[in-house]
This record gives C-alpha cells, structure tokens and sequence, in this order.
C-alpha cells in the first residue's frame, strides 16, 4: 500500500476546504455541531491556519490519489508537544488501513516530539478505538458540545 503525505499551502486551502467537507459532512449531519466541526470551517479560517507557523497540512495520498488530509501543530511554549488537529479520510477510501499509516507518518515527521495530544467525538466507537489501537491513552472528563456529543482528550507519551 503507497501511502504518503505532501506537505501543502496557503494556495490549496480551497481543496483542503472540499477534502474536509466531503469527509465531515456525515459527521456534522449527525451531530449538528456547528461550533467544532471541520465541515463548518470557513476558507478564511483554513488559509490563517495554513500560514502560521506552527502548524502543518499534508494531503494524504494513496497510490497516486488525494484521499485525506492531516493537520499537526505544535503547541505553544512546548516544543516537544505535538497536537494532532485532524486526521480524515474520505469515506470511499476507509477501511483499507490509509489512517492507521497516515497517523504513523504523521508521527514519524517529529522525531523530536516527545507527546501527541488529540480529542476526537466519544460518541464514534472507531475513532475511539482506532486512537486507542494506536496508543493513545483517553485522559481527563468528556466535554459536552451538544446534547448528542461529547470530546474527548488522548494523549500518547512517546
């Protein structure tokens, strides 16, 4: 399996934006949750987040095809703190592995990094446990969005 990430810009925000909306749609339309979902971002918001120099965007590319998108940044005052911001696939390309190898990519891009944060919804049983398969270790009380959904923080020690 060819899985890769390209680093990309400020100048593919607006194919990063239709990516992230394709993948978050079936979420959002279950939750309603217009605060926190990737499918309610704006472009504006995406290109500011594309030029800070903290964080990074990559395309996730599997033989030769855009099939997702990861974002990491790392957090301020602590250089050896990572933050996985998203991580998505389209839903056409699930199940295949490209996540589990996205993220592992992901992680291997900051030798350096000595933690990785993340939340993810704790009403999705297989974010739950793919975060969980990969190491990650649930910390801290959910956080209520709405009255259907909840965050949750993980962390991962390396």
């Amino acid at each position: 399996m060819d899985i890769t990430l390209h680093p990309i810009g400020p100048d593919r925000a607006e194919r990063w934006l239709a990516l992230q909306i394709e993948a978050y749609t079936p979420t959002y339309e279950r939750y309603r949750d217009t605060e926190t979902s990737p499918a309610m971002e704006t472009l504006e918001k995406i290109q500011w987040r594309m030029s800070h120099p903290r964080c990074r965007h990559f395309f996730i590319r599997h033989n030769g095809r855009t099939v997702g998108g990861v974002l990491t940044y790392s957090l301020e005052g602590r250089p050896a703190a990572m933050r996985l911001g998203n991580l998505f696939v389209l839903p056409g390309q699930r199940d295949r592995g490209v996540g589990r190898k996205a993220l592992a990519l992901a992680e291997a891009l900051y030798p350096e990094a000595e933690s990785w944060e993340l939340d993810t919804i704790l009403e999705e049983p297989r974010n739950i446990h793919f975060y969980e398969s990969a190491g990650y270790v649930r910390r801290g009380e959910p956080r209520k969005i709405n009255e259907n959904m909840h965050l949750v923080d993980y962390h991962k020690v390396l």
